[in-house]
Formats: structure tokens, C-alpha cells, sequence
């Protein structure tokens, strides 16, 4: 017997009502178009797993589904933090990869970039590579 606080909870109706609000939360929190989908299928998971747990006295299926989404995107953002920063060995790696046209392009627009920043003297100093 279900007491005065008690709901049901359906997960498609919830889906279907709060997914793009919960998603652009999300998004806007981490700036990660995959982390934030990442987030909201896994806060619909772990809802409809605790789904005898909610009731509508605690707050609307909403509130209680930003709730979750939000500790996702807290966690997200604590794990993005505690990365390290790629190894001597990761760099290497990464730079002796197949050079594609596009990147190649990014590198010399790169290069154009940071000779512009040179002052006359040191742009005269400087042998031409080119």
C-alpha cells in the first residue's frame, strides 16, 4: 500500500518530458556534447534503478532528476580535473602520427601565429626556413 508521498515513476514519460532540459544542462556544465548524453543515460539509469525510492514528497521527478544529473556532472568534472597531463611518451606518439592535410594546415597557421608575435630584430635574426 502506497503511502500519501508515494509515486510512480515511468521512465519513457520522464524521458520524453525532461531529456533536452537535462541534457543541456549537462552540456552547458561540461562542454562536452558526449560527457553530457554520457550523463543523462546515466542518471536515467540510476533513476529507474532507485525508482521505489523517489517520492513526490522529496520534490517533483524533475527536481529529483537534476539532482542526479547534477551529481554527474560534478563527478565528470572532478574526474576531467584529476587527469594527467599526457606523458613525454603520449606527446611522441602523438606527434609522429601520419600528418594530414587539415593538420598540417592548424600547424602552419600555428607557426604564421606565433612569428607574427616576433619582434623586427628577432625576425631578422632568425634564418628563413622556408
Amino acid at each position: 500500500m502506497a503511502s500519501e508521498g508515494d509515486a510512480f515513476f515511468d521512465v519513457r514519460e520522464a524521458f520524453a518530458e525532461h531529456r533536452g532540459s537535462l541534457f543541456g544542462f549537462a552540456l552547458n556544465a561540461l562542454g562536452d556534447r558526449a560527457g553530457a548524453e554520457d550523463c543523462v543515460q546515466e542518471a536515467f539509469v540510476r533513476a529507474w534503478r532507485s525508482r521505489e525510492r523517489y517520492t513526490t514528497a522529496r520534490g517533483s521527478v524533475r527536481t529529483w532528476l537534476f539532482a542526479i544529473v547534477r551529481n554527474l556532472v560534478t563527478d565528470a568534472l572532478r574526474a576531467r580535473s584529476r587527469r594527467p597531463a599526457p606523458s613525454d611518451q603520449e606527446k611522441i606518439e602523438w606527434a609522429s602520427e601520419l600528418v594530414t592535410e587539415d593538420r598540417l594546415i592548424v600547424e602552419r597557421l600555428d607557426l604564421y601565429e606565433s612569428l607574427a608575435t616576433l619582434t623586427y630584430e628577432h625576425r631578422q635574426w632568425a634564418d628563413p626556413v622556408f
